[in-house]
């Protein structure tokens, strides 16, 4: 018993010890470390970044506010961006710097031993972390930060390399001017690039056929820039349009320009040395579409050259939208009744900015319709007849005839354009846009005569059926005259009357004569 009692008192010695030693701690040292905001500066502080490909609704949708946003996951308007890296710096305001200003140029890097710079990259929901500890409400694959302070954090590889921001871990909260040690933002993808094909009208030209015209156009992407070394890095641009089977580009059509912001517009060169020179490429390949007809793909690419004058382009002081267009024209290459109807020709852009983002590609589409002329040659019995020849023109010259120059050219025979009625007395002309036409009998049915003036048909869609996109045009011939068989009774005929009539003449002038000779010796 007195062993234990003795136990209790030097136990009791110990716990007495230990509070006079508490009781002797400052008080400070037993507080929260909270400076006069009430910010506790011992607190772990974290920033969680989310990258999305189509956040254009954040600033009217969403609050940029570091809160967390938690609308935005499950939203499928907002697809999130994979491998997108960020770098986040530990800065300090400058000292030339307002202490009200909040814009990164105003910021310099802390320097010393304090100095700190690290990266992150983006994971598959589109989502990085910044922690100080890895610990509580952040993941514990966050990457490490030193602690509280101000932070520059910049988009080195991504959609929008411009993007660059300030954050302050803590940050107030909004809603009641608390602080929040877990910060989240979304940087905007900025990247103002997308495609457009246009189809823009068809020439009727005598070495072509019928030409359709198109245009692709796409805004300048952010990202193009120029090192000091005078390259673009990884940057590419790239079009390709897989024409539709029935078209065929026409050589020497292609033409290129690009527009500053300031709306100042400039010429794009083709390269004729494989891209050594000029500012885009074009390369022709056959390929196999999806119903394994032969197509042409056309492959546009801005070269090292080009792609600083987009740059430079997109540099220029002014509050227009920068665009890179290109231009050039299909024909149609026509040969059976299925190659009319609607054709639909799409555009795909591939870029790739300097340091080496790839993005999804983007692509877009625009059609027309393509026609054809049904021509029925009868008789006046409406029988039908077969071997009458048409050729085409699209001009007619001031007498109402057709100009000689403006006959359509088959594009698969680089002949003049004809077509010749068979046995059921139909002929056919395949592949034909809008517009009026002159069709221009050449050769007439036997036993018939040659039309004497051409037939104006106007080829669109209130003309065409609806289903087989052709025109119908009724053509009758009439027979010519049934002129007498060399050697035949109808040739004795003429000639015999022919003798008549000379020697009635003859007897008559004979006649005349001689009474003019006795009417003067009468006198």
């Amino acid at each position: 018993m007195m062993k234990f009692m003795k136990q209790v008192k030097c136990a009791s010695a110990v716990m007495l010890a230990l509070a006079l030693m508490v009781m002797a701690l400052p008080f400070s040292t037993l507080a929260a470390n909270v400076d006069a905001t009430g910010r506790d500066l011992d607190e772990e502080v974290s920033l969680t970044l989310y990258k999305y490909v189509t956040p254009d609704t954040l600033a009217t949708t969403y609050n940029a506010d570091g809160t967390e946003q938690t609308g935005i996951t499950g939203d499928t308007d907002y697809v999130p961006i994979e491998n997108v890296v960020f770098q986040i710096e530990l800065v300090t305001l400058k000292s030339t710097a307002s202490a009200t200003s909040i814009s990164p140029s105003d910021y310099e890097a802390v320097t010393g031993t304090n100095a700190f710079s690290t990266t992150g990259t983006t994971d598959a929901f589109g989502k990085l972390v910044f922690s100080t500890s890895g610990s509580g409400t952040v993941s514990t694959a966050a990457v490490a930060l030193p602690g509280q302070g101000i932070y520059k954090v910049t988009e080195t590889s991504g959609p929008d390399t411009s993007v660059t921001f300030i954050v302050s871990l803590p940050m107030t909260n909004p809603s009641d001017d608390s602080w929040m040690y877990d910060v989240f933002a979304y940087p905007k993808n900025d990247l103002e690039s997308d495609v457009d094909k246009e189809y823009v009208g068809n020439t009727q030209s005598t070495a072509d056929g019928n030409v359709l015209k198109w245009e692709i156009s796409a805004p300048i992407p952010n990202g193009i820039e120029v090192d000091e070394s005078g390259s673009t890095g990884n940057a590419e641009m790239i079009f390709t349009d897989s024409l539709d089977y029935r078209l065929a580009y026409e050589t020497g059509t292609i033409t290129g320009v690009y527009t500053d912001t300031a709306g100042m517009e400039s010429t794009l060169d083709l390269s004729t040395d494989g891209g050594l020179t000029g500012d885009y490429t074009l390369t022709l390949t056959s390929a196999i579409d999806a119903s394994g007809n032969t197509i042409e793909v056309m492959t546009i690419k801005l070269t090292e050259n080009g792609l600083k004058k987009l740059a430079a382009a997109k540099a220029v002081t002014g509050t227009g939208t920068p665009e890179v267009i290109f231009s050039f024209d299909t024909k149609d290459i026509m040969e059976n009744s299925i190659d009319v109807g609607n054709i639909e020709n799409g555009i795909q852009l591939d870029y790739t900015n300097s340091a080496g983002y790839i993005y999804d590609q983007i692509t877009d589409e625009d059609d027309t319709d393509l026609y054809g002329i049904k021509i029925a040659k009868t008789n006046m019995n409406q029988e039908v007849l077969s071997g009458a020849t048409f050729k085409i023109y699209t001009k007619l010259d001031g007498s109402g005839a057709v100009d000689p120059a403006s006959v359509l050219t088959n594009p698969n025979t680089a002949a003049d354009w004809t077509v010749t009625t068979g046995s059921d007395g139909f002929g056919y002309i395949f592949g034909l846009v809008e517009g009026t036409y002159y069709l221009v009998e050449t050769v007439a049915p036997s036993g018939y005569n040659l039309l004497t003036s051409p037939i104006t048909v106007v080829v669109d869609s209130t003309t065409a059926d609806s289903t087989t996109y052709l025109t119908d045009v009724n053509v009758t011939n009439v027979k010519g005259f049934t002129l007498p068989i060399t050697g035949g009774t109808g040739t004795i005929l003429f000639t015999m009357t022919g003798i008549i009539l000379i020697a009635a003449a003859g007897i008559f002038l004979a006649a005349y004569k001689k009474k003019r000779v006795n009417m003067k010796t009468d006198v």
